[in-house]
């Protein structure tokens, strides 16, 4: 029987334990937590816990479709709601628009927030970005290796149109000036980028299409994020896998090609097939061959960081909805701060996640979980943040959500914050990174590695991975590396 050895225990890495493990394979998968989930986590604070880590759901028939593959539905694993509102977006007390999982209740808004032109404009938007990802859903970001040519190839005539009509060459930020006024409502549209830690102003016009898999749906799960994560541990469990709560220390090689894993308990898992889960750049770290380690040396941009805190408090005035974003007036000096001069934004733009809070659940007066999140600059590794720069920047925060009219009650020195520093030493090799590359210029996204390395027999599934981050991309990623390893043995063709 063919022996694989998953280092990794992340969304990518879980869901190519379990499609390796249910199509007859002995899959081994190596994580050092407590539990595995990568990224997704909880912390304790006081007598309950928050997820510190992934918030947003969407795309729920990529889980759904992993489930089925193992035989098994995903709702009877976990619950999950739909949200009817996807965000709350704040510019001050009196600029608040509230996008909905229904476009006409979005259109109404925004037509209330910025007039009627702008609700036409945002209408045309949706119709694009929808076009946008039914084109490149099949012919980029479910395919292993997609090129320039093939991917040219595969969306035909139409969809060549399509792209020249965004601007293939053109920065979201561009590109957005051609479909809004309001320059709001482009900073609205223009903070998808943060979700795959870039930048508006670098990012490519593609990136638009992050709009319609917010519209297809976001949704809450029960018990927070970490369940769907407990869940998945759970199923590849029931299909066969064997968990091995350990730290890979390196990667055997053999005339060039991968041999097993050696752990720090001194175990070794022997085999010619590897997946590895995890930030592609710290891959460096787990070869003793420098010829080999040359294979995953980088010099792209680091994708964003962040500083996070999470607290259980009570808020006043401004009614929050489970995600909310707070908008700082200089937006281009927020990403001037973390990519050019290397800092923590002077005005960064806020985004809270109220826990406790699903469709039409008021929390006010009660206690609530909040979890803050602000971005920052990839330099966890090189650059310490002073004690002082946080608290700066975490009172930079306090005084803005007071402007804008939320009162959070406890005070800032009950929080319990993580640093790029902090995100470093949990993912060493990322210097904070939670995205890996940045994808910056029209050509980043052909630039991501995919399921196959260049060293025969190791196979890579990841945020930093090709189709890229988000948990849906990642578990995408983690099958396209099933996919790619069972091809290599003639599973499938």
């Amino acid at each position: 029987m063919t022996r694989v050895a998953v280092v990794g225990g992340g969304f990518g890495g879980l869901a190519s334990a379990i499609i390796l493990a249910k199509n007859g394979i002995q899959v081994d998968l190596v994580d050092p937590n407590s539990e595995p989930g990568g990224k997704v986590c909880q912390k304790k604070i006081l007598d309950c816990s928050i997820d510190c880590g992934p918030t947003v759901i969407t795309l729920k028939k990529v889980f759904e479709n992993l489930f089925s593959i193992a035989g098994e539905d995903l709702d009877d694993w976990v619950v999950m709601t739909k949200l009817n509102k996807i965000a709350r977006h704040v510019w001050s007390e009196n600029e608040i628009l509230d996008l909905f999982s229904e476009v006409e209740e979005s259109y109404d808004a925004i037509g209330k927030f910025a007039g009627k032109k702008e609700a036409d404009n945002f209408k045309s938007f949706c119709l694009l970005t929808e076009k946008l990802f039914q084109t490149f859903d099949a012919s980029f970001m479910k395919k292993q290796n997609p090129g320039i040519l093939s991917v040219t190839e595969s969306i035909g005539l139409s969809g060549a149109k399509l792209m020249w009509q965004i601007g293939p060459f053109s920065s979201l930020w561009k590109s957005l000036n051609g479909h809004f006024s309001d320059p709001r409502l482009r900073q609205l549209f223009g903070r998808y980028a943060t979700y795959c830690g870039s930048s508006p102003w670098l990012a490519p016009s593609t990136l638009m299409l992050i709009w319609s898999v917010e519209m297809q749906g976001v949704w809450s799960v029960k018990g927070g994020i970490i369940e769907l994560a407990r869940a998945l541990t759970k199923l590849a469990k029931k299909v066969g896998v064997v968990f091995h709560q350990d730290f890979c220390e390196e990667i055997l090689t053999y005339k060039g090609r991968v041999s097993g894993v050696r752990l720090s308990s001194g175990q070794h898992i022997l085999g010619d097939k590897i997946i590895f889960n995890g930030d592609y750049k710290s891959l460096d770290n787990l070869f003793n061959n420098l010829q080999l380690k040359k294979n995953f040396l980088q010099n792209r941009t680091r994708s964003l960081s962040a500083v996070t805190w999470g607290l259980r408090t009570k808020t006043s005035g401004l009614h929050l909805e489970r995600h909310n974003v707070f908008f700082a007036k200089d937006y281009v000096d927020e990403f001037s701060d973390i990519f050019k001069r290397n800092q923590l934004p002077k005005t960064p733009t806020v985004y809270i996640c109220a826990q406790d809070r699903t469709n039409n659940v008021k929390n006010l007066g009660k206690q609530e979980r909040l979890f803050i999140l602000v971005n920052a600059p990839p330099d966890g590794d090189q650059k310490y943040n002073s004690e002082t720069e946080i608290k700066k920047c975490q009172s930079s925060v306090l005084a803005m959500l007071q402007r804008y009219g939320l009162k959070i009650e406890k005070e800032g020195r009950d929080w319990k914050q993580t640093t790029p520093e902090d995100f470093h030493k949990r993912f060493p090799g990322t210097g904070g990174a939670l995205y890996g590359m940045a994808t910056h210029g029209w050509m980043s996204p052909f630039l991501r590695p995919s399921a196959r390395s260049k060293i025969p027999g190791l196979y890579l599934s990841g945020g930093s991975i090709h189709p890229g981050p988000g948990l849906p991309m990642v578990t995408i990623s983690g099958q396209l590396a099933a996919e790619a390893l069972m091809e290599d043995l003639g599973l499938i063709k």
